[in-house]
């Protein structure tokens, strides 16, 4: 058997397994949710690309081919009517197996060798389980408005206010704004959540402060953040595991954009 019959079977073999993960997906509740929202909030015939960062490799984790097999979902459901004219991957860990798989399955595909932006204002961003580094780059470089991604609340709790203002400023003005819009829908009769964040010790005085921190509003792209977080269902027993952990759905609103948006 040649190397070529090999990565055939190979590549048989994963396209099989993404076709079970997007069935499996297609009728999860997970799903519906994303559907709904994005059906909901997206303003109509908004989205022209999708940009998908940080996948990981599809033939080599299954988490990836979750991942994947979810985007495969969202690209008819975004692309109604058919608007759509660009869906890029990059990933510097991709093989050549990877990029095989992917161009097979989406024949328009492109895969990024070295990365370069997209038009942000139109384009869903799907960033799996992006690292905090990467989502601080894109926040910073992109300036995206439409994002699929780690709930930026959730992924950045293990850090202190004052560290995630130092280490990501960007993403610490996201968490603010978040912060401060889920403190007023709790003052204003939400459900009665209200963010707890840590608070240092005055070692002289023996008392509790907040530490001072400044954001710095003025020099981000964007007047406010709006999410929408989904069940992700890896504690109740879904197949797809923490594929999907902490996923939810951000509109990052930008300084020009006066329409009203809700989610």
């Amino acid at each position: 058997m040649t190397s070529k019959d090999t990565n055939e079977d190979q590549l048989t073999k994963h396209i099989s397994k993404i076709s079970q993960f997007q069935t499996t997906i297609l009728n999860s509740k997970l799903f519906t949710e994303i559907s709904t929202t994005l059906s909901s909030t997206l303003p109509p015939k908004s989205i022209t690309s999708i940009r998908c960062l940080a996948l990981g490799s599809p033939t080599d984790s299954t988490p990836a081919k979750y991942q994947l097999s979810l985007l495969l979902q969202l690209i008819p459901l975004l692309n109604t009517p058919e608007l759509i004219t660009t869906i890029s991957f990059y990933d510097p860990i991709f093989t050549e197996l990877d990029i095989q798989l992917i161009k097979t399955l989406l024949p328009t595909a492109i895969i990024q060798q070295e990365y370069t932006p997209p038009i942000p204002n139109t384009t869903l961003y799907f960033l799996p389980h992006a690292p905090l580094d990467l989502m601080e780059e894109i926040l910073k470089v992109d300036k995206p408005a439409y994002l699929l991604c780690n709930d930026l609340i959730s992924h950045t709790d293990r850090l202190t206010k004052r560290k995630l203002s130092e280490q990501y400023p960007t993403i610490a003005v996201c968490v603010e704004y978040l912060t401060k819009s889920e403190q007023t829908t709790t003052a204003e009769g939400g459900d009665g959540f209200i963010p707890v964040t840590k608070k240092r010790r005055n070692k002289k005085k023996g008392v509790f402060v907040e530490p001072e921190i400044v954001y710095d509003f003025d020099g981000v792209y964007f007047k406010g953040v709006e999410r929408e977080r989904f069940d992700h269902g890896s504690d109740k027993g879904d197949p797809w595991g923490n594929s999907f952990s902490d996923l939810a759905y951000h509109y990052i609103i930008p300084k020009d954009d006066d329409a009203e948006k809700v989610i």
